[in-house]
């Protein structure tokens, strides 16, 4: 009994581990993000958690990779995508060869980051999010030689946005949509940028809304005799 205790607890460390260097990510705190994930690899390799050791690791390398150090992200994409035969999650590994094509584009390889690209789509088609994120990745390859195949495969990744009403990644989408048919089909990219516009207004009232909700819902607790929040 108490092993499977442990084993949960490693388990909700690592994902917490997880979490927390992606939000270190996301307020572009990278160093923070890489003291977090350091001793959590260690861990994750003595207990054999394969599938969080590769999603460790390829966090780490788009950290370095965001940083502008490309050969220590190297190393550690290549690090995780060793451990392909003992992840169970296989979007996790295509999700390491999406990051890894993203790499080798920023370096200017083009031709070997949509292979890489195009191989993590394969393994990534049961996770909406990361398939999403794989074909905006392929998209961005095409954009400058080929933008009519960028066009075909962000509207790709647009259809099943609006499929699951992930509305925040639509935004996003119709934005480089909009970007790459300027040039190009001025009909396409009216239509894009007034969707881009709506679904922008939408986000915004709705963000005003929540916003909203806090502020009111702070002096009903005070009227109703609860003590003041600190």
């Amino acid at each position: 009994m108490w092993k499977r205790v442990s084993e949960a607890n490693t388990e909700i460390q690592l994902n917490m581990a997880v979490e927390q260097a992606q939000i270190y990510n996301k307020e572009q705190m990278y160093e923070l993000a890489i003291e977090t994930i350091l001793p959590f690899i260690d861990l994750a390799r003595k207990e054999r958690k394969y599938d969080r050791l590769i999603e460790l690791w390829s966090i780490l390398g788009t950290t370095y990779k965001k940083m502008g150090d490309f050969e220590q992200a190297k190393c550690c994409l290549k690090a995780a995508e060793k451990l392909e035969k003992n992840v169970q999650n296989k979007a996790f590994t295509g999700h390491t060869y999406i990051e890894l094509g993203r790499l080798y584009f920023a370096e200017g390889e083009t031709v070997q980051a949509k292979k890489l690209i195009q191989k993590g789509l394969k393994l990534c088609k049961k996770d909406v999010i990361k398939y999403i994120y794989g074909l905006c990745s392929l998209a961005e390859c095409y954009e400058q030689e080929k933008p009519k195949e960028a066009i075909s495969l962000y509207e790709q990744a647009l259809e099943i946005t609006k499929q699951y009403q992930l509305e925040q990644q639509q935004q996003k989408i119709l934005l480089r949509l909009a970007m790459v048919t300027e040039p190009i089909n001025v009909v396409k990219y009216n239509h894009y940028l007034e969707a881009y516009y709506k679904i922008s207004v939408k986000l915004e009232n709705q963000r005003k809304g929540e916003q909203q909700l806090k502020y009111n819902v702070l002096p009903l607790r005070h009227k109703s005799g609860d003590p003041p929040l600190p």
